[in-house]
């Protein structure tokens, strides 16, 4: 059996190089987005603390809401970034509004801080109603451009919960 010429050998092994610096970088920017698209997805919201405030008048009371939120993603490969986020909030079935927040709080790698204000302005009856309760039920939504890595999708997540504003 005759062995290949070593120019024969170099051309298989410089083939074999070429072909994996060909296809490295197509296969990691596949898999950055499968992750990153993976990381959006994942998105949730929580009520970290939460408030709330009246002001009363004669035929219109205003309830001021402030809550403290995180979204979050579970996977803390990529940090997590949502460009222009809308808040809406409804209480016990009545809309209290959007908000666009200003700023986060903080930035760590996979959560997000929000402070968030909503004013609910209602009649007297109503707002009995809701500042009775030691708890209301709240649904607050989160849309926005949500980004990690190189990966960017518009985003709408919802939270629904019983929040009990005396504990």
């Amino acid at each position: 059996m005759s062995k290949p010429k070593p120019s024969t050998r170099r051309h298989n092994l410089m083939t074999v190089v070429s072909v994996v610096l060909l296809i490295s970088p197509i296969s990691l920017t596949m898999l950055d987005f499968v992750v990153a698209a993976d990381v959006i997805s994942g998105m949730g919201i929580e009520i970290l603390q939460g408030t709330r405030h009246l002001s009363s008048g004669v035929y219109l009371s205003n309830i001021t809401f402030t809550l403290d939120v995180r979204v979050s993603s579970a996977d803390p490969i990529f940090s997590i970034n949502i460009t222009d986020p809308l808040f809406e909030l409804t209480v016990d079935g009545y809309d209290a509004g959007f908000f666009f927040p200003q700023n986060l709080i903080s930035v760590p790698l996979h959560n997000l801080y929000y402070s968030l204000k909503f004013t609910l302005g209602t009649d007297p009856a109503l707002t009995d109603y809701i500042m009775s309760s030691r708890a209301n039920n709240l649904e607050l939504a989160m849309s926005g451009l949500a980004s990690a890595s190189f990966y960017r999708h518009f985003v709408f997540v919802t939270l629904t919960q019983s929040w009990n504003w005396n504990a």
